[in-house]
């Protein structure tokens, strides 16, 4: 399985038993997909997910300065 595959890359997975990881990558619970210009998470926001891209690219911005990025994932 693919993902399971790009686990082995990502350090927040390394302490996962294999099996695990199994389990988090057939949880469709675990995954969100966004269309472009969607946000996934407003600057000041609460909020302890985390996010990981699979497939696509992520503009970061500011509040005070939507339309300017400061980095793209």
């Amino acid at each position: 399985m693919l993902l399971v595959t790009l686990m082995d890359g990502i350090s927040f997975f390394w302490d996962f038993t294999p099996q695990e990881r199994v389990i988090f990558a057939e949880d469709d619970s675990f995954f969100s997909n966004y269309k472009a210009g969607e946000f996934i998470i407003h600057e000041g926001d609460d909020d302890d997910s985390l996010q990981i891209v699979i497939k696509g690219s992520v503009n970061i911005t500011r509040t005070s300065a939507p339309d300017r990025v400061l980095v793209t994932l």
